[in-house]
């Protein structure tokens, strides 16, 4: 295995910065006012703040990459291609050009769990914290991977976490009562971030955040004090028939996102997939846990954002 020395980070690379998690990294980036910050961009015309480089980046050609990434002590991916190549060639590009630490795209469940792992909807994930593994023992390069759980906001936003603030709906999963961790796009950006802080204690395993470890039915009940208890239209899915139809829609060839969300809405419903952390980072990385109270007013910003009233 060869080795890198460890050194004071400096300048960062980031890929992916206009998404829902870079933008929010981006943010904690400029924030902390501590490094020369690169945006790697697919195409030209994005503007970014003050301050901050860009650089167009061909993500198809390693060479290219490396080049780029010379004199970068840190690489931050948030890309999410639907490949799992453009991680992996960063990732390769990155160890090439003398990196320091790679941040992996994965923002998601426990890397470590073989079974989150051999799921085909987070087969990107797991290609990318292979190679950051692999170039760590044939190059020395370090790797961290931030381990969020759901992104709490985003999921309630979007309703995909099959509650509906918005229509007073909830899809329960199975019976709703599975605990696991979420965190807000903010503090998954503030972690990431705080990471190069800290990258001796972050060094080669992956770091565990949350801003609540919730069940849905503890989120509708926060939300019914706010809302109200009565109207409420509420559903059950039986998640492992879901997860039969998703499997066979794979193996018959559809890759569409109707096969691939119920993939992961079954991983948030099974504690074989989604338990909370044995131990989390959130005292390391600065991340501080919402109270009851914070996550009702998380619930009526998002209300406002949808120009309902509560």
């Amino acid at each position: 295995m060869g080795s890198v020395t460890p050194r004071e980070i400096k300048n960062v690379a980031l890929a992916g910065a206009t998404g829902s998690v870079g933008s929010n990294v981006l943010n904690a980036l400029l924030e902390l006012n501590l490094f020369n910050i690169t945006v790697l961009t697919r195409k030209e015309g994005t503007s970014f703040p003050a301050g901050v480089a860009v650089k167009v980046a061909d993500f198809t050609s390693v060479p290219a990459l490396t080049e780029l990434l010379k004199g970068q002590d840190a690489v931050i991916d948030t890309t999410a291609s639907t490949e799992a190549q453009t991680p992996v060639n960063l990732i390769n590009a990155a160890a090439a050009a003398g990196v320091y630490r790679y941040i992996t795209s994965d923002y998601g469940m426990d890397p470590l769990n073989a079974k989150v792992a051999g799921l085909p909807v987070f087969a990107r994930k797991a290609a990318s914290f292979k190679a950051a593994k692999t170039a760590h023992e044939r190059t020395g390069m370090t790797y961290t991977a931030v381990a969020t759980g759901p992104f709490l906001d985003w999921n309630l936003r979007n309703r995909f976490s099959g509650i509906d603030l918005f229509e007073k709906k909830v899809n329960f999963f199975d019976d709703g009562t599975h605990r696991l961790p979420w965190t807000t796009l903010k503090t998954i950006g503030k972690a990431a971030a705080a990471v190069l802080v800290h990258p001796e204690e972050t060094a080669n395993r992956p770091v565990y955040v949350s801003s609540v470890v919730k069940s849905q039915a503890d989120i509708v009940e926060l939300a019914k004090e706010l809302l109200g208890a009565d109207g409420w239209d509420v559903a059950h899915t039986d998640m492992d028939a879901l997860f039969r139809g998703a499997m066979g829609r794979l193996k018959a060839g559809d890759y569409s996102r109707a096969t691939m969300a119920p993939m992961i809405q079954y991983a948030s419903a099974k504690d074989e997939y989604s338990a909370p952390w044995v131990k989390d980072d959130n005292a390391l990385l600065g991340v501080e846990p919402m109270s009851d109270g914070e996550l009702k007013g998380l619930i009526k910003e998002l209300l406002a954002e949808g120009g309902k009233e509560w």
